[in-house]
């Protein structure tokens, strides 16, 4: 038979990751805002030359980025909406399909047109779904290192798009302008790969046993104050009783005292008898012989 601790069934209290595979959704997590703000901080680096070819440079790249950001913002409150409804990492792999294809799509870029569906909207809305959903999982996954986590993020972001645009001019001396956007459309397919990484926390939530109940703070705000009335209660009547015996040693000590000047007395009065008694009998015995001595010394025939 079963002992009871080995039927006890023991409770568990689930909590974030706070760190392991946390720091893998870290490294995903700034993957994605790489590659979704890499390509904005170098789009003139990358289409300047098309732009100014087929069309005024300066207005068509603010037609594009102005594009670009009011779909990528008006994306990010149709976000919030779907993460409500479906797990960060379906929303991220979506995110990564259209950010990919419209990269991809932007290799064969002709006109004005054609770039601002490929890169203003399917980019943007790729972009917009990437970086909420990373974020999301960052948020998750950690709880007191969750400002550890993104400091760590950001850093790396920061020094990245720092020498994007260097990055991307150098392909352009090298490759040209498709070549580039090629290789910028290879690396964006490495977001299928991060969003993989971006696993429901459930899977990785640390357990941590815990008793069967649940402790009623009330009850043992209550418990305790009995216990101290009951302490309390407890010295006062030792208290108490301390003194009572103090007071009935005392009262003893007086009754002994005044026993023992009685019992002094009583065989004072006893012994007084007793030589009373003893005097008695003698004076009888002496009495008694000196009757016999002069019965003896009277001569016969006296009367």
């Amino acid at each position: 038979m079963a002992s009871p601790h080995e039927c006890k069934a023991i409770k568990y209290n689930s909590m974030v990751p706070d760190g392991g595979w946390g720091y893998l959704v870290v490294f995903s997590s700034t993957l994605f805002v790489i590659l979704s703000l890499g390509p904005a901080v170098s789009i003139a680096s990358i289409f300047g030359p098309f732009l100014s070819n087929h069309h005024d440079e300066l207005s068509a790249t603010t037609t594009l980025t102005s594009t670009y950001g009011a779909v990528f913002h008006l994306t990010g409150l149709i976000t919030n909406v779907l993460l409500q409804k479906v797990s960060f990492r379906t929303v991220a792999f979506i995110g990564a399909l259209l950010n990919s294809s419209g990269n991809f799509a932007a290799i064969f870029v002709t006109d004005l047109q054609f770039l601002i569906l490929s890169y203003g909207v399917f980019q943007a809305i790729g972009n917009g779904l990437l970086i909420p959903s990373a974020f999301t999982a960052l948020n998750e996954y950690f709880d007191s290192r969750k400002t550890f986590a993104i400091a760590i993020c950001h850093t790396i972001v920061g020094a990245t798009l720092m020498i994007y645009p260097a990055i991307a001019q150098l392909l352009m001396d090298n490759y040209g302008f498709r070549g580039t956007q090629a290789i910028v459309a290879a690396f964006s397919f490495n977001s299928f790969f991060a969003a993989f990484v971006l696993h429901p926390v459930k899977w990785h939530m640390k357990k941590i046993p815990t008793s069967n109940e649940t402790p009623n703070f009330s009850e043992l705000s209550l418990h305790k104050k009995k216990h101290h009335r009951s302490n309390k209660e407890f010295s006062e009547t030792a208290s108490n009783e301390f003194e009572s015996r103090e007071l009935l040693n005392e009262n003893l000590t007086e009754i002994l005292s005044v026993e023992k000047k009685s019992l002094s007395k009583s065989l004072t009065s006893i012994a007084s008898f007793g030589n009373a008694v003893i005097y008695v009998e003698l004076r009888k015995r002496t009495q008694n012989n000196q009757r016999l001595l002069f019965s003896v010394d009277r001569p016969c025939g006296t009367q």
